[in-house]
C-alpha cells in the first residue's frame, strides 16, 4: 500500500447562465447520432459476414480453425503463467529438482514447446486461408470471364443481385 498521500482536483465549473437547456439537448443528441453511428457499423459488420458465409464458406471454417488456435494459445500462454508460478514455489522448497537444456526447468521447456507448436499451426492456418482466398478470387475471376464470353454480362456492367 502506498504511503504517498494524494489529492483530489476539482473544476469548480457552473452550469451555464443561458443555455443549459440547449446544451442538454445537443448532448442527448451528439449521443443519439453516435449510437446510430455504432448500429449502423454492427449492422454492416454483419451483413459482411453473412455475405462471406454465403459465398465462401471455406473460409468461414479456416477462420474457425484460427479462432480456435488462438484460443489456444491464449490457453497455453495461461498454463505456461501457472507452471510458472509453480516454478517459483517449487524453487522455494525444493533443491535440485530436474532441469531442461540450458538450466531451465523441464515445465518451461515443454511449455517454450507447445507455445511453439501452437505458432506453427496458427502460420498454417493462415497459409492455408490465404491459398483459399486466392483460388476463391480465381474462381470468380474465372466465372466474370464466362459470363463475359457468354454474353451474360458486359465487362464493365455490375453485378445485380435480384
Amino acid at each position: 500500500m502506498s504511503t504517498m498521500t494524494t489529492r483530489i482536483w476539482r473544476a469548480h465549473a457552473l452550469p451555464p447562465l443561458t443555455g443549459g437547456d440547449l446544451v442538454a439537448v445537443i448532448l442527448r443528441r451528439s449521443t443519439s447520432y453516435y449510437n446510430k453511428l455504432v448500429e449502423i457499423e454492427r449492422a454492416r459488420l454483419e451483413r459482411f459476414a453473412e455475405i462471406r458465409r454465403e459465398f465462401a464458406p471455406d473460409l468461414a471454417a479456416l477462420d474457425a480453425a484460427l479462432a480456435e488456435v488462438e484460443r489456444l494459445r491464449g490457453k497455453l500462454t495461461a498454463m505456461h503463467r501457472r507452471a510458472q508460478r509453480a516454478e517459483g514455489i517449487a524453487d522455494r522448497y525444493a533443491e535440485g529438482r530436474p532441469q531442461g537444456a540450458h538450466g531451465r526447468s523441464v515445465g518451461r521447456a515443454l511449455a517454450n514447446y507447445a507455445a511453439h507448436r501452437a505458432i506453427q499451426q496458427r502460420d498454417e492456418a493462415i497459409a492455408e486461408r490465404d491459398a483459399a482466398r486466392a483460388e476463391a478470387q480465381r474462381e470468380r475471376e474465372r466465372a466474370d470471364a464466362l459470363q463475359r464470353c457468354l454474353g451474360q454480362r458486359a465487362p464493365d456492367e455490375p453485378e445485380t443481385y435480384a
